[in-house]
């Protein structure tokens, strides 16, 4: 055995790499691309168009400049890659989900456990394991659900605005909060989504990472650092904040606005950065060397480091089953077809009634912005009066005859934050239609904005169910796009103004159920089963 032979565990690096190799490999990759495309493409959409991730077209190549340099220092054998293997069957099966069930973010998942999988499949297991701080990095370039993300940052809103306004209070700034309102008396402050501290918080996660990855420290201080991501965040979320109201307060409103505004989010994001800065050179202070410039790794391997190659003889195996199984999966999803080619005839909204017992309607029109951003087949939108007891409510209705990735419903849940209101309450709850109907599973919430309260009922109605569920919606979206070969779908919503001049919720209650209750028979030919 040579010495370069026992240098790398008696693998010599391979300098010819097999033909019939990369044929398999990009196979693979080409009809991965197909099958994950719409993943993909909806990523990068999402890149170019988001605050909370216009870092993302850097993570990739970060990502890989990480594997590449530890590829190149890895003394681990290579071996089979049966585990990568099973990750990567593991994302064609979500893949496969997400693109019929119209679910991007497991589509997205699924692309990630792909790529490792694949990777793994290709140059062994142990090898790849060897690397997996660039291969986990990737998984920041996944923009996060957008219910998980609307939840996040429900609560990052709620807890900035709280700090904020204890910061404000330490100026002797009279100041009253309530909900996400910063009451300063004359002036009024709305903590938006858009200031829950969400577009600092994910790009300083990844580079807290990063900063984890490089520091040569301890294992709990790599952990400190990468976790500390989230409290700077909000500490100086809550701070900017804070400054607002009292620049606001001193100012006026436009100190909240334009440049201003703009100047204070780089100048917290840069603060973000210096903290965690700060907060690595003071853990350098906990054991070894005090510089923080010679703790951190920032030197390249030697060049003639073996990097990636492909897995010996036995692994062959190994990246044979994984082109295969991507293949299979590729037959798959271009098997399914067209999912709504069974979907059956229906009645336009343009001949739904003018009145539904005593409620008479008008129309409520939706601007086309919202309709090029929701994509419905087909749609209702309704005010709705009743003149023997004053009620009002609008009926709003969005039909998909078939539902993709990019076309499909929208939860209110991520709608009405969206409008800038705010879901103060929020529950399932059953209705009864009539004697004769099904029970409705729908989703009762209370939302409030600026001092003004609604009630909301919504459902997800479509192909013989009624549910309330965003999750449960996609799992029978799955079943039905195999077995029935259908997906269409809507969402139904009612929505009350609340008010004590009204009668207050109690009034609505009963305003939204008799509603629902003389609405649903009506809606059979326009929501077919």
């Amino acid at each position: 055995m040579s010495v370069l032979d026992h240098r790398f565990g008696g693998i010599a690096p391979t300098k010819a790499v097999s033909a019939f190799a990369w044929a398999v490999l990009a196979v693979s990759v080409a009809a991965a691309t197909f099958l994950y495309w719409s993943a993909i493409s909806h990523t990068w959409e999402v890149w170019m168009t988001s605050s909370e991730y216009n870092y993302g077209p850097m993570i990739p190549i970060i990502a890989g400049l990480m594997v590449w340099r530890d590829l190149r220092r890895s003394t681990a054998p290579s071996g089979a890659g049966w585990g990568g293997v099973a990750i990567l069957l593991l994302g064609l099966i979500f893949g496969l989900f997400g693109e019929i069930a119209a679910f991007v973010f497991l589509a997205q998942i699924g692309l990630f456990l792909f790529v490792i999988g694949l990777f793994a499949a290709t140059i062994g297991d142990r090898r790849a394991f060897s690397v997996w701080p660039g291969l986990v990095y990737l998984g920041f370039a996944i923009p996060l659900a957008k219910l998980l993300q609307s939840s996040l940052s429900d609560q990052l809103q709620l807890i900035s605005s709280q700090l904020g306004t204890m910061f404000i209070r330490l100026f002797g700034i009279p100041v009253f909060l309530e909900g996400n309102v910063i009451d300063l008396g004359l002036i009024q402050l709305q903590v938006a989504e858009a200031c829950s501290g969400l577009r600092y918080l994910f790009p300083l996660a990844s580079f807290a990472f990063l900063c984890a990855y490089l520091i040569r420290s301890p294992r709990w201080q790599r952990v400190v650092i990468f976790v500390s991501a989230l409290p700077i965040t909000i500490l100086l979320n809550s701070f900017r904040i804070g400054i607002t109201g009292v620049l606001v307060n001193s100012f006026g409103i436009e100190a909240a606005q334009g440049f201003f505004h703009d100047f204070e989010g780089w100048l917290v994001f840069c603060s973000c950065i210096a903290v965690l800065f700060l907060e690595m050179k003071l853990l350098c202070y906990f054991g070894g060397d005090r510089s923080l410039l010679r703790r951190l790794d920032l030197s390249w391997p030697d060049k003639a480091a073996p990097g990636a190659r492909f897995s010996g003889a036995e692994g062959r195996n190994a990246r044979l089953a994984a082109g295969g199984l991507t293949v299979i999966a590729f037959a798959t999803f271009l098997s399914l077809g067209d999912p709504d080619v069974l979907a059956p005839s229906r009645t336009s909204f343009a001949g739904f009634p003018s009145a539904v017992g005593a409620w008479q309607s008008s129309d409520a029109p939706i601007s086309p912005e919202a309709l090029d951003v929701l994509k419905p087949t087909d749609y209702l939108s309704r005010n709705f009066a009743n003149p023997s007891d004053g009620g009002a409510l609008n009926l709003w209705i969005a039909y998909y005859a078939s539902q993709g990735i990019g076309e499909t419903i929208h939860s209110p849940r991520i709608c009405i934050p969206g409008g800038g209101w705010k879901i103060v309450q929020i529950e399932p709850v059953t209705l009864n239609a009539d004697s004769s109907s099904a029970v409705i599973n729908a989703n009762r919430a209370v939302i409030e904005r600026q001092g003004e309260r609604q009630l909301v009922y919504y459902w997800f109605q479509g192909r013989g169910r009624y549910e309330a569920s965003e999750y449960s919606v996609k799992l029978h979206l799955m079943h039905d796009a195999l077995v029935r070969h259908r997906t269409d779908g809507a969402l139904v919503r009612v929505v009350v103004p609340m008010s004590e001049a009204t009668g207050g919720i109690a009034a609505s209650e009963s305003k939204a159920r008799a509603f629902i209750a003389q609405v649903q028979p009506t809606l059979v030919p326009y929501l077919p089963d």
